[in-house]
């Protein structure tokens, strides 16, 4: 809760437990402390998580990375899809990952989606491999 390091794990040593990885390289070791803001913003991901539970379980989310220029990446879904939310307004981000996944799963395009970036104001920028258009 004070942001100390406690122990340093692999995802498969506390099943249940959400590991964010991308600290290492920074110095941090146990007992050391989380800056102010990265905690901050750890707070912040787990809330939205924590909101966005009804309809993404945690036990959907297979990875989270956190990188101080980018921000936060999940990993979602049987294809481990690749969600970029960024370090602010994750609610926010969330709520547009639902909406546009529903649009995807509406179209049958759910399973080609390899990337979505919400970090691009109130868009979403999503990467696949679609099958070509066909004109009308």
């Amino acid at each position: 809760g004070d942001g100390t390091l406690y122990s340093r794990v692999a995802p498969d040593q506390l099943p249940g437990m959400m590991v964010i990885h991308g600290f290492s390289g920074r110095g941090l070791k146990e007992g050391k402390i989380l800056s102010g803001d990265t905690l901050q913003g750890i707070k912040m991901l787990l809330a939205a998580l924590q909101t966005a539970k009804s309809w993404l379980p945690m036990d959907q989310v297979s990875d989270c990375a956190w990188n101080a220029e980018t921000g936060f990446t999940l990993r979602i879904g049987p294809n481990a899809m690749q969600v970029q939310l960024g370090r602010d307004h994750l609610d926010e981000k969330l709520r547009r990952f639902q909406e546009v996944q529903k649009t995807l799963s509406e179209r049958h395009l759910l399973g080609a989606v390899t990337r979505v970036d919400l970090d691009y104001g109130h868009r979403a920028y999503v990467q696949g491999h679609f099958p070509p258009f066909k004109g009308i």
